[in-house]
């Protein structure tokens, strides 16, 4: 790779239990994590942990990443996050259908945001169904998920927007790679720009990736 950057800060939003956790290990080690089907809970914020994404170009961006935890308690660090972030991965289980609904809330909440510019309007966001490699993840299952999530994206604020969809498996690392290498692309791009009005309108802060 002929060059690293280093910029931007992601959130990783969605319900507890849907494999945010696992996400953000595999995220960090790639295939030499070894996937652990009960992960404790995530108490506050872990340690940051640091990952490079290879772009198409040869170069690569550079994550520091936080594991927060994701129960209602720490709805108010979340909040206070975003608000300090450049983009976010919105995640749900694909065999939990009320942890769609919490990420369909989420995004709608962030798009809001936008409107309002509390967000930038070119702040990134992915939608990403997790855990397909699970048996109950049936095919038709699944199917039904991209369909409400079509539906969703169809709406005239997330067309807009461009909003991504990606399916994953923490388990297998299918997809994550995809999802990082898309928003690292986005910041990328977005990132000078974002700095420019975050000095004239919000606070600086360092470029972080948060889990939540």
């Amino acid at each position: 790779m002929s060059s690293s950057s280093f910029g931007g800060s992601v959130v990783i939003l969605g319900a507890s239990a849907v494999g945010k956790s696992a996400i953000f290990h595999r995220a960090i080690q790639g295939q030499d994590w070894k996937f652990q089907p009960q992960i404790s809970s995530t108490i506050g914020a872990s340690k940051p942990e640091k990952v490079k994404v290879p772009l198409d170009d040869g170069s690569a961006f550079s994550l520091k990443i936080w594991d927060v935890g994701g129960q209602e308690r720490f709805d108010g660090i979340a909040s206070s996050l975003v608000k300090n972030a450049s983009g976010a991965i919105v995640v749900f289980s694909v065999i939990d259908a009320e942890s769609f609904e919490r990420a369909r809330d989420v995004l709608l909440s962030l798009l809001n945001d936008k409107t309002d510019k509390i967000l930038p309007k070119d702040f990134p966001m992915i939608l990403v169904a997790n855990k397909i490699d699970l048996p109950t993840s049936t095919s038709d299952f699944i199917a039904d998920f991209e369909k409400k999530a079509s539906v969703l994206l169809a709406r005239n604020e997330c067309s807009v927007q461009k909003i991504a969809f990606i399916k994953t498996s923490a388990k297998s690392g299918v997809g994550i790679q995809e999802v990082l290498k898309i928003l690292a692309t986005e910041l990328k791009k977005v990132i000078p720009e974002q700095n420019k009005k975050n000095n004239q309108t919000r606070p600086t802060a360092e470029n972080k990736c948060f889990i939540l």
